[in-house]
């Protein structure tokens, strides 16, 4: 099946992603290019990633290409400890039978609430 580039509409799926933290949470993923990177599907319930503005973290990925189309993908990558994490070396990657290299990594961020310096009163 030829892979659908920017096609977030396929199968979707719950998996496991860990922070930096050590904190266990679920995210909702396209279960092909998950899968394809490795992630662990969930099997137990684990709280799942606040959406949107609230998630407390920007999750670590990789960015892949398709080197005879040009067309990139950022993909979620759940364990710390993956190799396409780790390795300072240009990986491939086969998504939905279409060879993808990835060309970038992006670690884990999180967001801590601002304080206030607040005061006021008269």
């Amino acid at each position: 099946m030829a892979d659908n580039v920017g096609n977030r509409l396929g199968p979707r799926a719950y998996f496991n992603y860990t922070t930096d933290d050590d904190e266990a949470f679920m995210v909702l993923l396209d279960e092909s290019v998950a899968e394809a990177l490795g992630n662990t599907k969930s099997t137990i319930p684990l709280t799942v990633i606040q959406r949107s503005q609230k998630r407390p973290y920007i999750l670590r990925t990789v960015l892949v290409e398709d080197p005879a189309s040009g067309a990139r993908k950022e993909v979620v990558i759940g364990d710390r400890n993956s190799s396409f994490m780790t390795q300072d070396v240009s990986v491939n990657v086969s998504i939905n039978g279409v060879a993808f290299n990835v060309i970038g990594r992006k670690g884990e961020q999180k967001f801590f609430p601002s304080v206030s310096a607040g005061g006021g009163g008269s």
